[in-house]
């Protein structure tokens, strides 16, 4: 069971505070270390609870960055209260790829049809 009092208080989501800058550089330096190629941008989390950080890698598999990366954002949440995550998305080649062999599948073409 967890103390919760033993946590630490949860840091307020703001960019410029040196804590939040440190997590987003060794998380930014984690995801570079095995993907050089990685560019990034940094931005308050939709529900504004929260920093992301988010990759931009060219990967066929991004869950590969989350069983990296996800182990590390559980240390700054819970051990050091830093509300910092991660989010990959594919660059837009990538995207409009992979958008395309779908389009071409059978069922992806019904799926559209039903949708429209």
């Amino acid at each position: 069971m967890i103390d919760r009092d033993a946590l630490p208080k949860l840091v307020a989501p703001d960019e410029n505070d040196p804590r939040i800058q440190a997590a987003i550089e060794e998380l930014r330096n984690l995801v570079l270390l095995h993907y050089p190629s990685a560019t990034f941008e940094v931005a308050l989390s939709e529900d504004a609870e929260g920093i992301r950080l988010t990759a931009t890698i060219d990967i066929e598999n991004v869950e590969e960055v989350y069983d990296l990366v996800s182990p590390h954002e559980v240390v700054l949440l819970v051990e050091r209260g830093l509300p910092v995550a991660v989010r990959v998305e594919w660059p837009e080649a990538r995207l409009r790829a992979y958008l395309k062999s779908q389009r071409a599948m059978p069922h992806a073409r019904h799926a559209t049809s039903v949708a429209d």
